[in-house]
């Protein structure tokens, strides 16, 4: 994210050299984000106590909330028709991504991991490829694994409808602001009910309402 904010300030690249930089810089972005999902809420998992965990869970959407809607707040102001111009406008935004993303590495290093005990069960036998491909013969993992993949793969069209709204609808540039204040009071809203769908329906049911 920070090479792409360089990236950004350069006059002297071309914008297919800008697209072929943004293609390499954020599918290293995506790569690494999908390898730390896990072990990071495996972090939470064993750093907040049961009894805390569903709190901390509410508090923390809270917060998320709250900073994605000044961060939309932020997109707006910059894509308007005051900010900067382009490529400037999207290199500051980088700026500003690149330091929410230091400061979360910074405080999730400050999370003090608790000592691991040692586990009863036996040691899971052969290599982790091996064990891999075991699991690949269980049939509820095979499903869960085609509904990731199909899930992951409905994304792709995401980008697409907003560079649709502005090359065939003509929708301003500071159109993107409001989007994403939208989309994230969506999501504040609707946690509820699927918070209530998952304590009377289970969280299979949330994953097929979604």
């Amino acid at each position: 994210v920070i090479l792409l904010a360089v990236i950004g300030f350069r006059d002297d690249l071309s914008n297919a050299e800008r697209l072929r930089s943004l293609l390499i810089c954020y599918a290293a972005f995506v790569l690494a984000s999908g390898f730390a999902a896990v072990p990071a809420t495996e972090l939470v998992r064993r750093a907040i106590p049961p009894d805390h965990r569903s709190w901390f869970l509410r508090l923390r959407n809270l917060w998320a909330i709250t900073g994605g809607v000044a961060a939309a707040i932020l997109v707006f102001r910059v894509l308007g028709p005051e900010g900067p111009a382009f490529p400037k406008n999207f290199a500051y935004l980088f700026v500003v991504a690149a330091a929410a993303l230091s400061a979360a590495v910074f405080f999730q290093a400050r999370e003090r991991e608790p000592v691991t005990l040692p586990s009863n069960r036996p040691p899971l036998q052969g290599s982790t490829a091996l064990n891999a491909a075991r699991a690949l013969l269980d049939t509820n993992f095979r499903r869960f694994l085609t509904f990731r993949i199909l899930a992951s793969l409905s994304t792709l069209a995401d980008p697409f409808v907003i560079l649709y709204a502005f090359r065939e609808l003509n929708t301003p540039l500071w159109a993107i602001g409001p989007y994403l204040a939208a989309l994230i009071l969506a999501r504040l809203c609707f946690a509820p009910v699927w918070s209530l769908l998952a304590s009377r329906a289970g969280h299979r049911a949330v994953l097929q309402g979604a």
